[in-house]
């Protein structure tokens, strides 16, 4: 089920424009670093000892996925995001 629902909300922000997404996997949990390494995303850091949990200090993952063209053009003026900040 997870699975599912990353790919269709990956589906979703290309579409709406987006160029990067970004997990925060707190507590570095496998399971969700596998789906989301599955899903095409690169480890992009760890920060150690970030969260806290069940008495014990856990680290969190940062992924990244690249969307559409990604870094490779310039974001399209006047379509979302793009449009959130301009006046």
């Amino acid at each position: 089920m997870g699975k599912a629902l990353l790919a269709e909300l990956i589906r979703l922000c290309t579409g709406l424009g987006f160029r990067q997404m970004v997990a925060v996997i707190g507590g570095a949990h496998p399971a969700s670093v596998a789906v989301h390494r599955a899903a095409g995303f690169e480890h992009g850091g760890l920060m150690k000892g970030t969260c806290f949990k069940h008495g014990r200090w856990l680290d969190t993952i940062i992924m990244q996925l690249p969307l559409g063209e990604g870094l490779t053009t310039d974001p399209e003026p006047g379509v979302y995001p793009d449009t959130l900040y301009r006046s």
